[in-house]
């Protein structure tokens, strides 16, 4: 699902459920609002006759990824907890299990080898 970085005061937190392309500057997985936008918007632009990306499957997806969003609440409690905190880490990520999927992406990036070396 949906989910780019996302900056705070302080710190930084990020959220990311998979590794969609969304803009920078989406808030993430989570039901505020923001990313049914995107995806009225793109309907706006979106046209078969001059795009590669077929309107029906951009359509699915949309509807894939809009079903299953976060519960807004819960980021904004860790984000209160976290910005008020006087120590902590430097790089939060929320839901754990967004944290773990983050090291594993970025884990796969660092030791990625160049093919034929």
């Amino acid at each position: 699902m949906g989910g780019w970085p996302v900056s705070v005061w302080k710190r930084r937190i990020s959220v990311r459920r998979d590794m969609p392309a969304w803009p920078a500057n989406n808030p993430g997985a989570y039901r505020t609002g923001f990313n049914d936008r995107i995806a009225d918007t793109t309907f706006r632009w979106l046209d078969d006759s001059v795009n590669v990306n077929r309107t029906k499957d951009v359509k699915a997806g949309f509807a894939e990824i809009l079903a299953d969003q976060y519960d807004p609440q819960d980021m904004i409690d860790k984000m209160v907890e976290i910005i008020g905190a006087d120590r902590g880490k430097y790089r939060n990520v929320w839901p754990p299990a967004v944290e773990e999927l983050v090291k594993q992406v970025q884990d796969a990036v660092w030791t990625r080898t160049v093919p034929g070396t």
